[in-house]
């Protein structure tokens, strides 16, 4: 194994949303290794949870990486539900990082990326692969499209990854 190789992290990003969950997973920032949606019914917190056990399973990851919400507006059941999933991952010996959206958008200043499509439109950019889950910009009067979990996962694995030295793991 090169040293290169033997220093690679490899980083689950988890973003959870109404209609169940956007990943991501990264070695480098130019090297996603997959990503995805996982439509959710039913009890969405348990099957969810089910969904993040089998994408631990395949991928075996280093970090999970998950929006800081304590903060925010998101509903109370999405709270919850990273909460669990932080607690899930830690006790299996993951570290887990969180950032909140103030963290993603100053990390995508260098491209004047002030909203969520305009960074998940940089993002496409950068890795061609993406392009085709890139959704059109919204209207004023359009519910977010929940294809954009998928690039804001792709952000929190690239905060993850540029962090220096490890982001600050905090626990709750």
């Amino acid at each position: 194994m090169t040293g290169s190789a033997s220093q690679r992290r490899r980083i689950l990003a988890l973003v959870p949303h109404s209609k169940g969950l956007g990943y991501a997973v990264f070695e480098s920032v130019r090297s996603p290794v997959d990503w995805g949606l996982k439509r959710i019914r039913g009890d969405k917190n348990t099957a969810t949870l089910a969904k993040v056990r089998q994408l631990i399973e395949v991928y075996s990851p280093d970090t999970i990486v998950l929006e800081d919400v304590q903060e925010s507006r998101r509903s109370e059941r999405i709270k919850t539900l990273i909460a669990t999933i932080a607690e899930y991952a830690r006790d299996l010996g993951i570290a887990v990082t969180f950032y909140d959206k103030q963290a993603v958008f100053l990390h995508f200043a260098y491209c004047d990326a002030s909203t969520k499509h305009a960074i998940a439109k940089e993002i496409a950019r950068r890795i061609p692969a993406l392009r085709a889950r890139l959704p059109e910009p919204r209207k004023p009067w359009q519910s977010e499209d929940y294809r954009l979990s998928i690039f804001l996962a792709s952000a929190l694995c690239w905060l993850e990854l540029a962090a220096t030295p490890r982001a600050e793991t905090r626990s709750r």
